[in-house]
């Protein structure tokens, strides 16, 4: 059951390459730069509880990635603006109830909005407006359950993003055809079924 919580608690992104390839980049809120490179052979596979797998991580307040020498390295998710990992974008909201301010992963913009996935024990959608930052809708879950994403993509994407007709019918095809019975242990996978292979979409 101990793997099940660590699994739950933590997101992480394997990624193959190089010992010398940047691989990713970090922003922080004060405009400093970081880059981000592949694992070291000898780096750990443990920090603290989490278990670490791939070559960054999220865990609930901090994002873990390794340095050019291969050494694991973390950073508090409140420092940083925005991360860039391969095809993903992350950027730095407020979530549901707090003002903490967590990394969110961008799944589609278009010009006025922008929708991100949040991770915290399921997966929720938010929806940003980009003029002010303000969030207009918070802590929809989703990857749950078909007949929820079928609604949420029927009813609530739609009204901020009735650009995305192409990209509906992907996210349709995602719904449709990802199994929502499959089960880890007592626990629902918490992996993105709904927005699948989706990543920084930008809707013309």
């Amino acid at each position: 059951m101990k793997q099940i919580s660590l699994f739950l608690f933590l997101y992480i992104i394997p990624y193959m390459g190089s010992a010398q390839e940047v691989i990713g980049k970090i922003t922080k809120q004060d405009g400093e730069e970081i880059f981000m490179y592949p694992r070291g052979a000898d780096a750990p596979t443990y920090v603290g509880d989490y278990i670490i797998e791939g070559s960054m991580g999220l865990t609930s307040a901090s994002l873990i990635y390794f340095s050019k020498e291969g050494e694991l390295k973390k950073i508090k998710q409140n420092k940083v603006k925005e991360m860039s990992y391969g095809n993903q974008l992350f950027q730095s909201f407020h979530i549901y109830g707090s003002r903490l301010d967590r990394l969110h992963e961008v799944i589609m913009q278009n010009d006025e909005y922008i929708l991100t996935s949040y991770f915290s024990l399921a997966n929720y959608i938010y929806i940003h407006r980009k003029s002010d930052g303000k969030t207009l809708e918070a802590k929809v879950k989703h990857s749950k359950k078909r007949k929820s994403d079928y609604k949420t993509l029927e009813k609530l994407v739609p009204k901020y993003f009735s650009d995305c007709t192409e990209l509906m019918q992907r996210i349709r095809s995602n719904i449709r055809n990802t199994d929502y019975r499959v089960l880890y242990g007592n626990v629902s996978v918490a992996n993105n079924k709904m927005f699948k292979g989706i990543q920084n979409y930008i809707c013309n």
